[in-house]
């Protein structure tokens, strides 16, 4: 009896207990690749390389197995997935939020500094559209200047919470809203 107490309370406290994700973005803009990594708590979850072709991104995970995002692609009827996505972002708190850049271009002060210039507005634009739309508790950016070689490199990393609890609620819901909207 007391095997199955502490049990059920070892599966209580996971439920309610957040769950701590890092995701690791990178991106070279010059070579038109980059990583993307998910982590729990150091733990690898999934390593792919991705780059873009015209209208979509191609993903390729470890074993050469390709899938594909498209940009324009309507989507008229929701699926289960879609709405449980939907909602398991509304869900999200994200701790800390982290982006680097280094970028230049080769004996052209003038294009540099605007360029990073532009690219320090856009990652301050985006670090208060997180703070409006998401509560962030860390928001931190570093962005450099190399005049000396070509070179675009930018790095997001995004650390999250969510428990499971919320990912459940989020699973039934999806289902009783898409049958409700099959009714």
């Amino acid at each position: 009896m007391r095997v199955f107490l502490i049990l059920f309370f070892v599966l209580f406290l996971l439920l309610i207990i957040p769950l701590n994700l890092k995701t690791k973005l990178i991106y070279n803009m010059l070579k038109n690749q980059g990583f993307v990594s998910v982590y729990f708590y150091k733990i690898k979850l999934l390593v792919n390389k991705w780059k873009f072709i015209p209208f979509k991104i191609v993903i390729e995970n470890k074993k050469g197995k390709k899938s594909y995002i498209y940009f324009n692609k309507p989507n008229k009827n929701n699926s289960y997935k879609d709405i449980f996505l939907n909602q398991i972002i509304k869900k999200i708190y994200i701790k800390n939020f982290r982006t680097y850049a280094n970028c230049g271009i080769k004996e052209n002060y003038l294009a540099t500094a605007i360029g990073v210039g532009v690219l320090k507005i856009v990652v301050a634009i985006f670090n208060c559209f997180l703070l409006s739309v998401k509560s962030a508790s860390n928001l931190n950016s570093q962005i450099f200047c190399d005049f000396k070689r070509n070179k675009f490199f930018l790095c997001l990393t995004l650390s999250i919470q969510i428990n499971l609890f919320a990912i459940l609620g989020c699973l039934i819901s999806s289902f009783f809203i898409k049958f409700c909207k099959e009714i």
